[in-house]
């Protein structure tokens, strides 16, 4: 997709199925086009409601300059959901009978950019992907491994990629790819509902070298 695009949703759910209604999006590609559709899923035993908009712009090579290209993406989403608010909670305390908290493993600000490169064979990219907190279910250590529901602060990772393509000769078709993930080695943290951090993770970078052959 060339140029920007947008989408704006809105989902109700309740013991039964539910039912995600997305506004229409337009691209530049096809003035005065529209897409929609519906999506549905199960949802058992608790009720809610999510809604947002979706942004994507991109910029190929022939917009930017005759080498270099970028792409961005942006959501908003904000969502609750009627359950008892048992974050931070062991399973030995006491739940509460009635709660709202927002949809477990949704962030409310999603955020990507990605800056690349391609010419002749060449190619690299680096890409900037961060989300919000969200609430997250995870293994309690303390008692067998009973999951629990955490808030999972704010998370930031980079991403890179480089790599050639021999174009020509008795070796074309072969390929060479460095890539590295998380490359600013982000923390990992979880918060109770007071935000206290509870539990600190430092992960750490990944690099890979890739050799192909495409027959």
């Amino acid at each position: 997709m060339s140029g920007p695009a947008a989408a704006a949703w809105t989902c109700c759910f309740s013991s039964g199925p539910a039912a995600l209604r997305m506004a229409p999006l337009r691209s530049p590609e096809a003035p005065g086009a529209a897409a929609g559709g519906a999506f549905s899923c199960a949802a058992t035993g608790f009720s809610g409601a999510a809604e947002g908009v979706e942004g994507l712009a991109d910029l190929p090579p022939p917009l930017v300059t005759i080498c270099f290209g970028a792409t961005a993406s942006f959501s908003d989403t904000t969502s609750s959901v009627k359950l008892p608010n048992t974050i931070g909670l062991k399973p030995t305390d006491v739940v509460p009978v009635t709660g709202q908290i927002g949809m477990p493993g949704l962030s409310h600000i999603n955020e990507k950019l990605m800056l690349y490169y391609e010419r002749a064979g060449f190619s690299a990219f680096i890409a900037e992907n961060s989300r919000s907190r969200y609430v997250g279910s995870v293994a309690n250590t303390t008692i067998g491994g009973y999951p629990t529901l955490v808030y999972v602060e704010p998370q930031k990772w980079i991403s890179a990629q480089v790599g050639y393509e021999v174009q020509s000769g008795w070796l074309k078709g072969m390929s060479l790819r460095l890539e590295g993930n998380n490359l600013n080695k982000p923390v990992y943290k979880e918060s109770n509902i007071a935000g206290a951090i509870t539990t600190t993770n430092k992960t750490g970078a990944t690099v890979d070298l890739r050799v192909s052959y495409k027959l």
